[in-house]
């Protein structure tokens, strides 16, 4: 007895190319184990690990659905022709779908775990859904080693938390990441991929989380809500985890568009986990004091649009004396003066640094940032950037979908 099975294109890939090839199988399980044999990679895609078919396998017997015939209980006959015709899980969207989310820099010296703005480099991820469950993750950009491309990147567990947060799953999608920001940096790359994977997620799955579920998830990946709230939304962000809950409490200024800001980013990575690792337990009253004093000024600087900005409001005690241990050459970088020189610190967890300037004493400074680096076996890249207060931003069809959470910004 002989039965022709038929592979659809979605699932050739599995099969070296194969699109029809004869079986003698006298049931489906039988039918499914001599593919699964025969097409190792095809095999994750036939059963879940259940042993159950997957549900977005549909079979048809001589153009008819298996599961009418009996499922598993038919018996093939010889000649039957079997056509395996996969869909999308869900009822997923069948666009491709583009999250533009723009690079961040937190802390902003003293304004420790609760001051980020968003900058004018970018992370653009197109998602588009598949007939096959799983993740097919192509990178472009900088530090391309520190980024993984299976299931374990960032934007692929956002992806999937956005979906379990929605009561449903994702069945597979192609990922294509476009990336301006340097990882591993202090720049908000990790925040950027979270947050444009919380955003395809609930899109791929057919719905809307508002920003206060889309912050909340993002705490719950980051750990911290400082540079996915400026990350979403945009401009300066001031942000707060409610204590009786895991809300997000945050508040947004607009930074002027022209502002000049250098970003000097050393060639050496610096994990947020191991720059959180040398940070003391405890403080000091003076020092909680030092840093709530500068906070408070800097935060009613940008607030109020006066901009009475100086490097001493952005002196801090609560990190970058700690951090300047594994940053050579930090210490040099945060107190250089210059008559053009706004403010400069450690963005993020670092290594970069960066620095608000007059436009008159950019190159300057940004060569006596890169100079102090290279005096201690450093090498950098300067970066002219830009306040960025637009905000992350959902593209479908080659038009932007505005959020239900805009009006609210």
């Amino acid at each position: 007895m002989t039965i022709t099975v038929h592979i659809p294109t979605a699932l050739r890939r599995f099969t070296d190319g194969t699109e029809t090839l004869e079986c003698s199988a006298a049931a489906l399980g039988e039918l499914l184990d001599q593919l699964g044999e025969r097409f190792p990679g095809l095999k994750q895609h036939l059963r879940d690990a259940t042993g159950q078919v997957r549900p977005f396998l549909n079979i048809y017997v001589n153009e008819e659905d298996i599961r009418f015939l009996g499922g598993n209980d038919y018996r093939f006959q010889d000649g039957d022709e079997v056509m395996l015709v996969p869909s999308i899980a869900g009822g997923a969207p069948t666009a491709a779908v583009s999250v533009v989310v723009p690079a961040t820099s937190a802390n902003l010296g003293c304004a420790f775990d609760c001051a980020a703005f968003a900058l004018n480099r970018y992370l653009k991820v197109r998602a588009t859904p598949l007939e096959v469950p799983g993740f097919q993750v192509r990178y472009r950009g900088p530090n391309p080693d520190r980024v993984p491309e299976d299931e374990t990147n960032l934007v692929v567990q956002a992806i999937r938390r956005a979906a379990a947060e929605a009561g449903r799953e994702v069945g597979g999608a192609s990922i294509e990441i476009h990336n301006e920001i340097p990882v591993s940096a202090g720049l908000g790359s990790s925040a950027a991929a979270v947050i444009a994977g919380l955003l395809l997620g609930a899109h791929l799955c057919g719905v809307e989380h508002d920003a206060a579920t889309v912050l909340r998830l993002a705490v719950e990946l980051e750990g911290h809500p400082d540079n996915a709230a400026a990350a979403y939304h945009g401009g300066l962000v001031l942000s707060a985890i409610q204590d009786d809950s895991d809300d997000v409490l945050t508040l947004k200024t607009p930074v002027p568009p022209d502002w000049k800001i250098i970003a000097v980013v050393p060639e050496l990575a610096l994990p947020t986990p191991q720059a959180r690792a040398v940070l003391p337990e405890r403080y000091s009253r003076a020092d909680a004091v030092h840093n709530l004093q500068r906070t408070a000024l800097l935060a009613a600087s940008f607030f109020s649009g006066q901009y009475h900005l100086l490097p001493e409001l952005f002196r801090d005690r609560f990190h970058q004396p700690y951090r300047s241990r594994l940053i050579p050459g930090l210490a040099g970088c945060l107190e250089l003066r210059h008559p053009a020189l706004l403010g400069v610190f450690l963005s993020g967890a670092g290594p970069t640094v960066l620095a608000l300037v007059r436009c008159s004493g950019a190159a300057e400074i940004a060569a006596a940032l890169s100079e102090e680096f290279r005096r201690h076996g450093v090498q950098s890249q300067a970066l002219s950037l830009q306040p960025e207060n637009r905000g992350a931003e959902v593209l479908q069809e080659n038009r932007t979908s505005a959020r239900e959470t805009r009006a609210s910004r």
